[in-house]
């Protein structure tokens, strides 16, 4: 019986290699201007491996040398072929800075320029009447932020994580 058991992990650590390795190959071919993701449920149906085992395959992803970054944001996987950079949480006072700027840009004005918060965290943040349309949040985390009565029509709000954010849904 003990025989058994080790075969059968030996087949699950076989596989899961095998998933690590195309997410590796596949990132380093990849030619997109964006990192490159991949979704665990698509590896998991092909490699023939349970929920349960993507911790596994997590760690093996960040035991890889061959590209510089790797990260989960909701339900992808995402391999950087450099270093991504350290973002820090964003403060008030940066928030209403970049706020002005953003501003301008919706309104066309000079020193405009387009919001991005892409894998930012914003945290207690006050965003109450502001307006962010068309602002990038994707891969953002957003904790205790007031949005209450804000726009923000047309963001890229992919892979965003919300948590106690206080918001009207229209």
């Amino acid at each position: 019986m003990p025989n058994h058991e080790y075969h059968c992990l030996k087949d699950l650590e076989k596989r899961l290699s095998d998933a690590a390795d195309e997410v590796i190959s596949c990132a380093l071919a990849y030619d997109g201007e964006e990192p490159f993701r991949v979704l665990p449920k698509d590896l998991m149906a092909t490699h023939q491996f349970d929920e349960a085992h993507l911790p596994l395959l997590i760690q093996m992803l960040g035991e890889r040398t061959e590209v510089w970054d790797f990260e989960v944001v909701g339900d992808a996987f995402i391999v950087y072929r450099e270093r991504k950079p350290e973002l820090s949480p964003l403060s008030q006072g940066a928030l209403n800075a970049i706020y002005e700027r953003h501003y301008n840009y919706l309104k066309n004005l000079p020193d405009g320029e387009c919001a991005d918060f892409s894998g930012r965290v914003l945290s207690g943040l006050e965003m109450r009447r502001m307006d962010f349309s068309c602002a990038n949040f994707s891969g953002a985390a957003l904790n205790g932020c007031d949005m209450e009565q804000g726009r923000f029509e047309g963001c890229d709000f992919t892979g965003t994580h919300f948590y106690g954010v206080q918001a009207v849904v229209m």
